[in-house]
């Protein structure tokens, strides 16, 4: 598929990413947030999603990424990972997920996200 680049603004901007970008959004609609929103107990109606939060996982020799996943999210989990006081917690092999209130640990996070291969649920499993 050719790469078809416009010149606008002495910005480079690809048709490619642009239209893939705009597919992405749709398939959002009505798409559920796939974090954590409360303990599964609680049973509430689970926001729609807004964006997707994106990580590049796994490095080969020449140090490419190997795989990506997208997680659709909803505003106030958006809001979260922009909120310094928040952390989340987000496991790869099960997809599970935990946000973290900074104040309340002992611990200093210097990060907005962290990446688990395996949680210790997932551990237990084994």
């Amino acid at each position: 598929m050719p790469n078809f680049n416009l010149k606008y603004n002495n910005d480079n901007i690809s048709i490619d990413a642009n239209i893939n970008q705009y597919i992405a959004k749709l398939e959002l609609l009505n798409e559920p947030c796939h974090l954590k929103h409360a303990p599964e107990y609680m049973n509430i109606k689970i926001p729609l999603a807004v964006d997707y939060l994106c990580q590049y996982l796994g490095f080969n020799k020449s140090h490419n990424t190997t795989e990506s996943i997208r997680i659709p999210i909803c505003k106030e989990c958006l809001k979260g990972l922009y909120d310094k006081n928040w952390v989340l917690v987000y496991c790869i092999t099960c997809n599970s997920s935990q946000w973290i209130w900074k104040p309340n640990t002992f611990i200093e996070f210097n990060t907005d996200v962290i990446w688990l291969d395996k949680c210790p649920k997932c551990k237990e499993e084994k």
